[in-house]
């Protein structure tokens, strides 16, 4: 059974044998995002998801589906594979390796380039501290490079006398269980440098004995590939070919929502305008003093995005804040006074003349993912807040990351700088 809610949204009824598997879900994403509330609760008899968005297992056969309202819920394999993504990527999501879940396979392809993209990243940065175990191995030479079984010694063997000998090297069962999740999801990644890499891995790897689908403790010298290994493992033994009805089993994932919002529009910001003007992220701009007694501690703002020009570094050419918050569709939409007073403040405290409040919606129809659209505008003394929508669509395949990082970027910097449209790439 496949429980499916939305973000925010009204809720679904469920029954109470499903409400008492809602506590360990609960704990399992705290645990998994690192957060310190319950982020699915029931109110008036119904359940609602607030601020996370994913899948995962509430019992052997139940699953729940929590639909983000950033992307669009009707293109099913998308927005699933988008935020898989997401999660992988940022410290703000998880993959949560111990929940298997079903998928249908049209995901499968999309599934498996995510993976492989993932396990190029993570070998990558992990390959300078190989897993290496002992083991005994027998061999036969004619020269002695081990223990000599004398029981054995007058065997008559073309390769020579049967030995045995202590070896510490790569092949276990940890790396075997990775080399089979690389050769698996290597025929579906579609990027030419993350299939090379995978394939040193490959290499690197060596041959290995063959795996076990039996999840052992990574040892403590080398516990930074748990993660890696747990997701090869999901590879291995789920996605690597229990197809059943037309479905795979693939690992579990939880996003923090509104905190991957805000580390996407930043990550744009630094990809886009990252060469041609100084991207400061979560800058720590002095606002006042605060007294208490005979104590005094300055008062700082953090805008999520301030952009300086190369050989500016007093005053923001324009600040960038981003709300993972629902704004109005009517003719004049408003904003939450709230937000447009924190908005000011960041403009007093920087110095900046221009703003742009950043909302999620998603693609649809002819509207690229990227697209930003100021939808009402606030003017207070010389400063400008601006509340603009911005239209997120797929970004699982090779490119359309970096084409939505550019596109928002480069809009918003047209908007703040009419003058310098020159400056887009």
């Amino acid at each position: 059974m496949k429980l499916s809610i939305v973000e925010y949204g009204k809720g679904i009824e469920i029954s109470e044998a499903c409400r008492q598997l809602i506590d360990r879900a609960n704990s399992v994403i705290r645990h998994a995002l690192h957060i310190n509330r319950n982020a699915l609760v029931i109110s008036d008899g119904k359940l609602r998801a607030l601020g996370i968005a994913g899948k995962m297992r509430l019992s052997r056969d139940t699953e729940l589906e929590i639909i983000p309202k950033m992307l669009d819920p009707q293109v099913e394999s998308d927005w699933r594979a988008s935020l898989f993504l997401l999660a992988a990527l940022s410290k703000y999501g998880s993959v949560i390796a111990s929940e298997h879940i079903r998928s249908g396979t049209s995901y499968k392809d999309s599934l498996y380039d995510i993976a492989g993209r993932i396990m190029a990243r993570e070998y990558a940065a992990l390959r300078r501290k190989p897993i290496r175990q002992y083991r005994r191995e027998g061999f036969y030479d004619y020269s002695v490079d081990g223990e000599i079984d004398f029981e054995r010694i007058f065997e008559r063997n073309p390769d020579g006398v049967p030995q045995e000998r202590v070896s510490f090297d790569r092949a276990n069962p940890y790396n075997a269980a990775i080399s089979s999740a690389l050769k698996i999801v290597l025929p579906y990644v579609v990027d030419a440098s993350i299939r090379l890499n995978l394939i040193r891995a490959v290499q690197e790897l060596g041959r290995q004995p063959a795996g076990s689908l039996h999840r052992l403790k990574v040892p403590a010298r080398n516990r930074e590939w748990t993660e890696l290994y747990n997701l090869s493992l999901d590879v291995v033994a789920g996605m690597g070919g229990s197809l059943e009805n037309g479905e795979i089993m693939s690992p579990g994932f939880m996003v923090d929502t509104w905190r991957i919002w805000e580390w996407l529009v930043t990550v744009a910001f630094r990809v886009g305008l990252g060469s041609r003007l100084r991207v400061v992220p979560q800058a720590a701009i002095p606002w006042g003093r605060k007294r208490t007694g005979e104590r005094s501690s300055q008062i700082n703002v953090y805008p999520d995005v301030a952009i300086y020009a190369i050989n500016d570094y007093a005053e923001p050419v324009f600040l960038v804040d981003a709300k993972y918050k629902s704004i109005s569709e009517k003719e004049s939409p408003e904003i939450d006074r709230s937000d447009l007073y924190e908005a000011f403040a960041f403009c007093h405290a920087a110095g900046a003349k221009r703003l742009f409040l950043a909302y999620p919606t998603f693609a649809c129809g002819q509207i690229e993912s990227g697209h930003a659209e100021i939808v009402s505008s606030y003017e207070m003394e010389d400063v400008t807040v601006s509340a603009v929508k911005v239209a997120l669509g797929s970004i699982t395949k090779q490119g359309e990351l970096t084409a939505f990082c550019r596109r928002l970027s480069d809009e918003i910097a047209a908007m703040a700088m009419p003058a310098a449209a020159g400056l887009r790439s």
